[in-house]
């Protein structure tokens, strides 16, 4: 144990809790699911700065710990988990972003559309981090803020104030905003309006909502977020216009078909691989050969459509992925079995008109593509196998080094640091990093000058 302000208070190096007179951490809930963060995030506890576990409808849990490998200041917000995370979730009609707020008075109207729910969640982190003030405190140096009635006292189950010596010592390190599916977006919301305070924040969103920013912000933001999309994660491409296209091309297949609904629905359950669209559906150029109630269908659903669009216009905006968007792709399946998700994926660089102009991919993995443990699985293979790549001259692309989120790590190589060289684990930790800069470097703005 050691003691803080001379004495006054015993707190647990391991866990960075306080403790009680016999040595013991206070009971409770949140002190649990402090523990667990821990062990989860391999977290130490001097290094973890201050958790909100709140959860509630626009209000999402996260935490602030410190990366010392990488001289950054993490900030880490939890993606969907509860009930009150779906309501968040399906408030995906668009609001109007400050354009004064995320310094972008240039935009008007449309151009600053965001998910309704993403800024509920983004202003109720923002309204905790300015009453806490632990970025401003660790990064820029300031003062603690005066204790507040509301503050837990001192010492006790809940006290998240930092010491002198716990904040110091950050000057010059990096901020770092990173988040899964809904926490994804929460964090590029937030970064918009931590930039100004902290213009080298940077971004890693995994799989972050489709349906999230305006074109232009969404653009804006690849100047310093990075996200990824999984195969034919859902959620990427989740948006009020994918919506709209999947129940017309649902209302289309079901005018098409030419056999029994139950036969098409037991084939399709059954897994029958051998069904080709020819055999179910008429060819949609032949409209002539439709029964005359599918005919009716299709026209009656088409008006309702455009009624429903023009009443509520709004669930028909167009919202994108942010940033720049790496799409960790499924390798066709030949003969030979791949050995490992390094030989089954590839990673490639895609923009967020080509995600959204496809579409949600409806097949048999869109949902678990979503689920976080896949996606940090095909990370990590494909992390080593491009580092590998690197270092033995196999290929120009892939060969990182942190400086795209502020890391130290092309430091130690360009100092010679040969230990740091042969540890692969880190140079596949810093994959992302450098394919960031050398893309930024080889294909600046193209992403987005395509308007097709």
């Amino acid at each position: 144990l050691r003691k803080k302000n001379g004495g006054e208070v015993l707190i647990d190096p391991e866990s960075g809790m306080p403790v009680t007179d016999d040595g013991s951490e206070p009971d409770g809930p949140e002190s649990l699911d402090r523990e667990a963060l821990k062990t989860c995030a391999g977290i130490r506890g001097e290094d973890l700065f201050y958790v909100s576990f709140t959860n509630g409808s626009g209000e999402q849990p996260y935490f602030i710990a410190r990366d010392a490998a990488r001289k950054a200041i993490v900030v880490s917000v939890r993606g969907t988990m509860s009930v009150q995370d779906c309501i968040t979730d399906s408030m995906y009609k668009p609001v109007m972003l400050n354009a004064e707020a995320i310094g972008m008075p240039h935009l008007r109207g449309a151009q600053l559309h965001c998910h309704a729910g993403v800024v509920n969640a983004a202003n109720f982190i923002l309204s905790d981090l300015e009453r806490h003030r632990v970025l401003h405190q660790v990064l820029l140096g300031e003062q603690p803020p005066a204790p507040q009635a509301t503050d837990a006292p001192r010492g006790a189950a809940g006290d998240q104030r930092l010491e002198y010596d716990q904040a110091r010592g950050h000057e010059g390190w990096t901020l770092v905003l990173c988040g899964h599916s809904l926490g994804a977006g929460v964090a590029t919301v937030l970064s918009l309006h931590l930039r100004n305070t902290f213009p080298d924040v940077r971004v890693w969103g995994i799989e972050p909502p489709g349906g999230l920013l305006s074109a232009e912000i969404a653009k804006a933001c690849g100047e310093w977020t990075v996200s990824s999309i999984h195969g034919n994660d859902i959620i990427a491409r989740l948006s009020g216009p994918c919506l709209l296209k999947l129940r017309r091309d649902l209302v289309d297949a079901l005018a098409r078909c030419k056999v029994s609904k139950f036969s098409l629905l037991a084939r399709v359950t059954l897994g029958a691989r051998d069904v080709e669209e020819s055999d179910v559906l008429f060819p949609p150029d032949q409209e002539e050969v439709l029964p005359h109630e599918a005919t009716r269908l299709r026209e009656a659903f088409e008006r309702f459509h455009v009624r429903q669009v023009s009443e509520r216009p709004l669930m028909a905006a167009e919202l994108y992925p942010p940033g720049r968007l790496l799409h960790l792709r499924r390798l066709p399946v030949g003969r030979r079995k791949p050995s490992s998700l390094a030989e089954a994926y590839e990673a490639r660089w895609v923009t967020a008109r080509e995600v959204m102009r496809q579409g949600l991919l409806v097949t048999n993995n869109f949902f678990t593509d979503h689920f976080p443990d896949k996606v940090v699985a095909v990370l990590s293979e494909l992390a080593m196998k491009y580092s590998a790549a690197s270092s033995n001259g196999m290929t120009r692309h892939h060969s990182f080094s942190s400086e795209a989120l502020g890391g130290d790590a092309s430091k130690n190589e360009r100092a010679g640091d040969q230990k740091a060289r042969r540890d692969e684990n880190r140079r596949g930790a810093n994959l992302m990093e450098n394919l960031v800069k050398e893309q930024r470097s080889e294909r600046k703005g193209t992403a987005w000058d395509d308007d097709d």
